[in-house]
């Protein structure tokens, strides 16, 4: 296999049974002529059956056989590299599946903390972390639809055996059985004397050998199991009376519910009804799944595990790079990372450009926070790209001026800060209530030891530590022992402040002695509890980051729906707009920090498509007309809503919540059929399920929900003469076509602007998808290349009625294509101008200066200069792109000295001369954007 490709732009592909390697090999020609240099793929490693994304990981040491063997894969990477193009992968150090399709998971259940595989996952095997009943050495499943005894009764546990030993079936779980309880399935339940199969003697006195479950036991346990699973292996291969004899035995266990009760009491895992199991439940989790286990990446011998695959396909140069999943989950990301880090330097080859190979790390920054200077990765994902390119797209006075129409249309004044510590409050009281508990008993006996005895009880700490956390402005902090950085400290000292002057504000004790804790404040190595107070730390970061995704992305965001543009990942309502000046020290700041960080507008696990917020962005300058169109709408629709538990269905800020949906994915053809219907009553159910209000995943109103439901339906279908449609379609419009302009500009500025611009897969056309899974259905790649295919050919025929055609047709989103394949080759064409030019921010001089973002690379003697309108609609007619004069009028960008006269425009094809004789040179954007509403423009 040849040196690993260097990663100028990526084009991320989601990985499943039905687009696997064969059918990404079969798109790699496409994604070239695109101008994608490496695709970049969810994980490809074995994963739950069926599963839709992969992260739900069972084994990282084998590719996943859904997407195809190792020959197609090998396959892909073939094609890929015949194409000059590179592959980055997806890892997953957080966490992996919780199943027993994991063969690491099955294993520590069979075996507790004898497993050979116990060690991979974060478990308190001592039942210290909860003051519930739960015996030392088990691992609490909260599993089950229903109390144990109801669930034995139905029926619904089934003994089964076969040549891994004897389990029992829920649903589909096969939850193996503790080989010391064996010989209580197979001898006689009453005691009796009955005559067994010498084989069945045999099979339990082997059984009966079986030590404890104590780790140091594990090897004496493992030659024990290893003996009796030959004895059963062959009565099952031989189906004689032996194995007759088992099956029989399993049929009166499956009818014997006390039996299997204490048949599983005695197990390494105990069984519980998933509402009281959670509160007692000794694994950490990702996030609030328990579906998803915690994984000790931190642990040297787990490392080596989990990457045995991913490193020797680095070093086999099959692999150019990574991105990590959930960086923030690990329990220290520093170590993590140097880690990884030389282990890919020492393993892989150096690729043709000489640079090691890149690391990415899934990484929601807020605010001015950027990455930790020491981490040894290329970047983040782009998630605080995203924020800033819509934020420089939105009206800023239509920004407030949505804010308060929304107060007036649903009630709601407060800002988004306190509805925002609210929601952080209440999931670290209900879906992280285990967690809390246990860092508050923790805290406790740290607190009950010399020199800080004191009368802090654990219910006062438990609120000290919900209320730092719920006030925390970052996801996480990286304290890792004795030293706190000077960021880390005012961040926590600034959300005690914040704490302290609430209306939930906690003990002032018990929150001076949690920062004394969490920032070491009063250190002394000879403490016997000092590492006890450096494990709370790492574990209390393991939970903000938790909180805050719970909290702000997944039940504030869909709670405070003033602008939908800013609701989304990475971004922050109570922030939603910045000025042109703003943009560009922080893309300059990101240029000098971070120069090969990823830009990205759309990922899976965005909550809207980057056009459908481009869109609601645009819906910012017609804000003086919002007030209006939703009493309009309101009235239409008032005899749709229905009335739950005494309250209209949908509420207000749920309706206000459905309009701007509507507005942002209403199909560009506007062809609304049945499946569009079912897309949106599913996102907007999940929206209300996220915001905990009406109804929830934990405790689902079906009633709400079929009204929300029917709501939608009736809205969408009210198609008839003074109906909603009709009234909705002509605003849609207009704020649809200003939206397509925000995204041209968008696409342009992703590209153009320092880092690796990610694509996510289909969106090089209009992306208005709704959040996951509707942005993971299947993409019309062979459209695409159609499409593609045209623009070619019509471009050497006559490239002027080209750039009329797809402005004419802008709906079919060849204008979008059009833009990104000619931008990304002028990036492919000029890397190392696009990858190491500085970036230079141009001043605007002009009557419309305020309505351009632009600025220049340069490397050397290589210009570029990238050219987007914003806030466009006071610039042309309804319909009609800001072009030419009457558009521009005077305004002009002045170019820095040095740069060069002579510019060949990478999107149109035209070439551009400036005149010098005036100091400084400037471009007119009456000429530059005469024929297309965004230029990219590069020395000729």
């Amino acid at each position: 296999m040849a040196d690993r490709r260097s990663i100028a732009s990526t084009c991320r592909l989601q990985l499943n049974a039905d687009f696997g390697f064969e059918r990404s090999q079969r798109i790699a020609p496409y994604l070239h002529a695109l101008g994608v240099s490496a695709i970049y793929t969810s994980p490809i490693f074995a994963a739950r059956a069926g599963s839709g994304h992969g992260y739900d990981v069972t084994d990282p040491t084998r590719l996943n056989p859904e997407l195809g063997d190792e020959e197609q894969f090998r396959t892909l990477v073939n094609e890929l590299r015949r194409l000059d193009m590179g592959l980055l992968i997806d890892l997953v150090p957080n966490h992996m599946a919780a199943h027993t399709e994991n063969p690491w998971w099955r294993s520590m259940l069979e075996d507790g903390e004898a497993s050979e595989h116990a060690i991979a996952f974060d478990v308190d095997w001592t039942g210290s972390d909860s003051d519930a009943d739960v015996e030392p050495g088990r691992i609490v499943l909260p599993m089950l639809g229903a109390p144990l005894q109801e669930v034995i009764a139905s029926g619904d546990l089934r003994p089964k055996v076969d040549e891994r030993g004897f389990s029992i079936m829920l649903h589909d779980q096969d939850l193996p059985l503790d080989i010391s309880t064996w010989p209580a399935i197979l001898l006689d339940p009453d005691g009796g004397d009955v005559e067994t199969p010498a084989q069945i003697d045999e099979l339990i006195e082997a059984a009966r050998l079986a030590p404890d479950r104590s780790r140091e036991r594990a090897s004496e346990r493992a030659t024990v199991k290893e003996r009796a699973l030959a004895i059963l292996g062959r009565i099952l291969n031989e189906r004689g009376p032996a194995r007759a004899f088992i099956e029989a035995r399993l049929d009166a266990l499956a009818g014997d519910a006390v039996r299997l009760g204490e048949l599983l009491d005695r197990q390494a895992y105990r069984l519980e009804f998933w509402r009281d199991g959670l509160k007692i439940m000794n694994y950490r989790r990702f996030f609030d799944v328990s579906e998803l286990a915690g994984v000790r990446a931190e642990d040297a011998e787990v490392f080596e595990r989990m990457h045995r695959l991913a490193l020797r396909l680095v070093r086999e140069g099959i692999v150019d790079g990574v991105r990590l999943d959930h960086i923030d989950g690990l329990r220290d990301p520093w170590t993590y990372l140097h880690r990884l880090r030389e282990r890919l330097d020492s393993d892989s080859p150096r690729g043709e450009d000489g640079h090691r190979p890149p690391i990415y790390v899934e990484k929601i920054l807020c605010g001015d926070e950027t990455l930790p200077q020491d981490w040894p990765v290329e970047g983040a994902t782009g998630y605080e790209f995203l924020r800033d390119v819509g934020a420089v797209l939105v009206d800023p006075q239509g920004i407030v001026e949505m804010t308060d129409v929304y107060a007036e249309f649903t009630g709601e004044v407060r800002p988004f800060e306190p509805i925002e510590h609210a929601k952080k409050r209440l999931v670290l009281k209900s879906l992280f209530s285990r967690e809390t508990e246990a860092l508050a008993k923790a805290l406790r006996a740290i607190a009950a030891e010399p020199p800080d005895a004191g009368n802090l009880t654990a219910s006062q700490l438990e609120i000290a530590i919900i209320e730092l956390t719920a006030h925390l402005p970052v996801y996480r902090t990286y304290i890792r022992g004795a030293a706190v950085t000077e960021l880390d400290r005012s961040r926590i000292h600034e959300a005690a402040a914040l704490a302290r002057e609430g209306d939930t504000a906690p003990d002032d004790a018990a929150l001076d002695f949690l920062l004394g804790a969490i920032l070491n404040d009063d250190a002394n190595s000879d403490r016997p509890h000092r590492e006890a107070r450096r494990d709370f730390v790492l574990r209390w970061q393991q939970l903000t980051g938790p909180a805050m995704a719970k909290g702000h992305e997944d039940t504030a965001l869909y709670i405070y729906n003033p602008h939908l543009c800013v609701n989304d990942v990475g971004c922050d309502p109570s922030t939603p707009d910045i000025s042109v000046d703003e943009w560009h020290r922080r893309i300059g700041a990101r240029a000098r920090r971070w120069p090969l960080a990823m830009t990205t507008t759309s990922t899976h696990d965005t909550k809207r498509g980057e056009d459908a917020r481009a869109r609601l962005g645009a819906l910012s300058e017609f804000a003086d007309e919002w007030s209006e169109i939703l009493k309009t709408w309101r009235a239409i629709n008032e005899k749709k809503l229905s009335t739950v538990n005494e309250l209209p269905a949908p509420g207000s800020n749920q309706q206000i919540l459905i309009y701007q949906t509507l507005l942002g994915v209403w199909p560009m053809d506007e062809a609304v059929d049945e499946n569009f219907i079912r897309r949106v009553q599913r996102s907007m159910t999940k929206a209300a399920r996220e915001a905990k209000v009406y109804t929830s995943w934990h405790n689902p109103d079906e009633e709400h929900e079929e009204a929300l439901r029917g709501f939608l339906h009736d809205l969408i279908t009210d198609t008839g003469p003074g109906g909603f449609v009709e009234a909705f379609l002509p605003f849609q419009r207009r704020v649809a076509f200003r939206g397509a302009v925000n995204s041209l500009s968008q696409t342009l500025l992703r590209i153009a602007a320092p880092g690796v611009p990610d694509l996510y897969q289909g969106s090089e056309l209009w992306n208005l998808s709704m959040v996951d899974p509707d942005n993971r259905r299947p993409v019309d790649y062979e459209l695409r290349r159609r499409l593609l295919d045209s623009i070619t050919t019509d471009a050497e025929s006559d490239p002027v009625a080209l750039l009329r055609s797809v402005q004419k047709n802008w709906r079919d989103g060849r204008i979008k294509l059009l833009t990104t394949v000619r931008a990304l080759h002028a990036r492919r064409d000029h890397a190392a101008l696009f990858t190491g030019g500085a970036y230079r921010p141009l001043q605007v001089q002009g009557e419309r200066s305020a309505h351009v973002v632009s600025f220049a690379r340069s490397l050397d003697t290589a210009w570029a200069v990238a050219v987007a309108p914003r806030l466009t609609r006071p610039l042309s007619p309804e319909g009609a792109f800001p072009l030419g004069a009457d558009a521009w009028g005077d305004t002009t960008i002045e170019l820095p000295e040095g740069a060069p006269t002579a510019w060949l425009n990478a999107v149109t094809g035209e070439r551009c001369a400036i005149e010098t004789a005036g100091a400084p040179s400037a471009l007119k954007l009456a000429d530059i954007l005469a024929n297309f509403p965004v230029a990219l423009l590069i020395s000729a």
